[in-house]
């Protein structure tokens, strides 16, 4: 199971937190607004950030 929390620090970043919850390694590439943004192996019963800037309100994110 993949979780996907979101929050902003500053203005213009703002950071996405995958969190692997599933007992295998996967591979998780992030899109928002159909861009991909970053693509990373995330280890089992692990989490990983991903920065994303300019992000505007009600931009959608998907993860796969």
């Amino acid at each position: 199971m993949i979780e996907v929390k979101f929050f902003e620090e500053e203005e213009l970043v703002h950071y996405i937190q995958v969190e692997n919850r599933s007992t295998v390694d996967r591979v998780c590439r992030v899109y928002v607004d159909g861009k991909m943004i970053g693509i990373s192996k995330i280890p089992a019963k692990s989490m990983k950030e991903f920065q994303v800037r300019n992000y505007k309100q009600g931009s959608r994110i998907d993860v796969r």
